[in-house]
């Protein structure tokens, strides 16, 4: 997967698209909301298709919402385990 900065504002946000890969369309927005002088909350949005119909949809709910958990929470980990004090993760 090649992912590409589209847009970005100092710590505020970014946005990846992707610009090859195995999506039919991914963009990925991380927002960063400061909650205190020591607190900042992160935020995903991602808008991604997996394309190819009806096999894409069922491959879709089987397997890439899975994955896509399995990499947030990857990634949650890492920062807990980067970062000292309370982490919180906020789900869906």
């Amino acid at each position: 997967m090649r992912i590409v900065i589209v847009e970005y504002e100092h710590n505020v946000f970014f946005v990846d698209m992707q610009k090859r890969g195995p999506y039919a369309r991914w963009r990925h927005e991380h927002r960063f909301v400061s909650i205190s002088a020591n607190a900042t909350l992160m935020l995903d949005r991602i808008d991604y298709e997996v394309g190819r119909g009806v096999i894409g949809a069922i491959a879709d709910i089987l397997f890439v919402r899975r994955q896509l958990r399995r990499i947030l929470d990857y990634r949650a980990a890492r920062i807990r385990r980067a970062l000292p004090g309370d982490v919180a993760r906020f789900g869906n």
